[in-house]
């Protein structure tokens, strides 16, 4: 009797959810999917098997070794889908090409992996993820990291923690000895996996004493902020101006990380995700109850010229599962609705500025927010935003953030009209309602 109750039970690293447990996994799925429209980004689906050939594309080492993969009738190899964004990369590439820039998608989707099971890790697991297509602004970056941010919040999640590091710094370190694309993919796998160890003497094999030494101080930075280590961090890159450069973009987030998460995050640039696809800021959401990240992304400039379109990227998923043993998750739910926001300079006081606007207007009802990542002229961003069908657009430029105040257009007649920033909540809708 026993041995037939064990080989009906559910395998291992899989799981059954009661209706309580159902309810609190619906309750975060809804709630973070209701953000993700309130940002513009609307829900794709891609299939659970896909063909071997796409998912080993750009993986990375770790997940490449487990997967779920078999043989189907057709004889073709195939696997349960271990992570979503190559997907998604497919499905813009394919479906979406006459869409305006940026694409914005997000998905809700079960994932595999044949992991040792332990507490938040599991072999079937549920993401919710969203993709930002088109554009290599730096405010594509901060408007994912903010909505990751806004995700926690969403459901309850007051206290966490924000790692981030940045590959592209480390690939043009790499890149200095002239060491390959694939090999620095194995060689940042041993970083994401902690194998510090057998990174360093991979490297020391190829006797790159300054590329050694560089990571090695790289690695001390580890719970500072850039501020607090810009001067170590610019000695530390003084020969790399490539990746001094990168360093640059670094500083703008953080000025905008210091308004929205004070305190919660830190910088570790010796940091690496084990998905080879990653080409610029990383970085992984940490709550108190676990050791495991319940979130990360970054930017991911080269996949999907892989896949037949080049189109910069950048992306983020959480872990529903992860997020169902916190116990700060609560049960409250917002409603949200829609208007473009336009940033005419793009210098870090009037993006973190604009984040701060956009931050006041999420708290009104119906209203829906999405921020023009493409550059161009005034005129074209008008453009996307009739394209769009958005209604009004909220423009922000230096003017604006010296003067705390903001100008907002309606689209159907054209009039346009100045706000102060604590005045804009109130009167946004009426004014775009009449």
């Amino acid at each position: 009797m026993n041995n037939v109750k064990k080989s009906i039970e559910p395998l291992r690293g899989f799981r059954e959810l009661t209706p309580e447990e159902y309810k609190k996994k619906k309750f975060i799925i809804e709630s973070i999917s209701e953000l993700f429209e309130k940002y513009g980004y609307g829900e794709v689906e891609t299939p659970t098997v896909e063909p071997l050939s796409l998912i080993e594309l750009k993986v990375g080492e770790e997940i490449r070794h487990r997967m779920f993969r078999f043989k189907d009738l057709g004889d073709r190899d195939v696997v349960l889908r271990p992570e979503g964004t190559i997907s998604v990369a497919r499905l813009v590439v394919n479906k979406m090409k006459n869409e305006p820039l940026p694409i914005r998608v997000s998905y809700v989707a079960n994932m595999f992996r044949y992991d040792e099971p332990q507490k938040g890790r599991y072999r079937e697991f549920t993401h919710i993820g969203f993709e930002h297509f088109g554009s290599r602004s730096v405010v594509s970056d901060i408007e994912v990291i903010n909505i990751a941010i806004e995700a926690l919040k969403k459901i309850g999640i007051e206290s966490f923690k924000i790692k981030l590091g940045n590959e592209a710094i480390l690939r043009k370190i790499l890149s200095e000895a002239n060491i390959e694309q694939k090999e620095q993919d194995l060689l940042l796998g041993m970083l994401d996996r902690g194998e510090n160890e057998e990174f360093f003497e991979k490297l020391s094999r190829k006797g790159e004493e300054k590329i050694l030494n560089v990571f090695r101080e790289l690695m001390k930075t580890k719970e500072n902020s850039v501020g607090e280590s810009e001067q170590t961090l610019r000695k530390i890159l003084a020969g790399f101006p490539a990746a001094l450069e990168e360093y640059e973009r670094v500083r703008i987030i953080e000025n905008f990380l210091e308004w929205k998460a004070n305190g919660k995050y830190y910088f570790d640039f010796g940091f690496a995700r084990g998905l080879e696809y990653y080409t610029g800021i990383i970085f992984e959401l940490y709550v108190p109850e676990l050791s495991v990240a319940v979130g990360g992304g970054g930017r991911y400039d080269s996949l999907c010229k892989l896949l037949g379109r080049d189109l910069p990227a950048v992306g983020f998923a959480l872990g529903v599962d992860r997020l169902m043993l916190s116990s700060q998750v609560k049960t409250a739910k917002q409603k949200s609705k829609k208007v473009g926001v336009i940033i005419l300079e793009e210098d870090a006081e009037t993006i973190k500025y604009t984040f701060q606007v956009v931050e006041q207007l999420k708290e009104v009802e119906n209203l829906n927010l999405e921020i023009d990542t493409m550059g161009g002229s005034l005129g074209s961003k008008i453009e996307r935003a009739l394209k769009k069908n958005e209604e009004a657009i909220v423009i922000i430029g230096k003017k604006e953030q010296t003067e705390k105040r903001v100008s907002v257009k309606r689209l159907k007649d054209g009039v346009q009209k100045s706000f102060s920033y604590e005045e804009l909540k109130e009167k946004i809708l009426e004014f775009i309602e009449q």
